[in-house]
């Protein structure tokens, strides 16, 4: 914050008054719920820290020691149990806020004259993602407009 730094990462063990601080800022915030799934059960208040008015961003970690998984619909599912975010919050802390983040001004929504890179699913509604855990939703991964996987 006070170090110019773009973001701050692994915030499980923050408190509610770190995070209304860190929402002042303007430095993007990561939660990595996989990590505290794994470790120690530790989830930080994405709520807080989105009724403050921060920037957040959901990821997995992917590592074989604090989160062994590369699932983002998984983390999706805990952000919404364990942070307190509604789905529609965990998926644009994973895909929109995510490409802010990153500095990717062509990607990470559904807009005309943006760059296609979509991950499909086989579900219905979007709740769903934060409902079921465990299995694979993904149907179809198109990148920059061409099916990649999939279809």
């Amino acid at each position: 914050m006070e170090f110019g730094a773009l973001s701050l990462d692994h915030l499980e063990a923050s408190s509610d008054e770190d995070l209304r601080r860190l929402a002042k800022s303007p430095a993007f915030s990561v939660m990595l719920p996989a990590c505290g799934f794994n470790v120690d059960g530790r989830y930080a208040n994405g709520r807080a820290l989105l009724d403050a008015g921060g920037k957040l961003v959901l990821a997995s970690n992917c590592n074989p020691g604090s989160a062994p998984t590369h699932s983002i619909p998984f983390v999706i599912a805990l952000a919404v149990r364990k942070l307190g975010l509604s789905v529609r919050e965990a998926i644009t802390a994973t895909t929109l806020t995510a490409a802010q983040l990153l500095g990717f001004k062509d990607r990470g929504a559904i807009s005309p004259g943006l760059r296609a890179d979509l991950v499909l699913l086989r579900h219905l509604d979007e709740r769903y993602l934060a409902q079921e855990f465990g299995g694979n939703p993904v149907d179809q991964v198109v990148g920059g407009g061409e099916v990649v996987r999939g279809g």
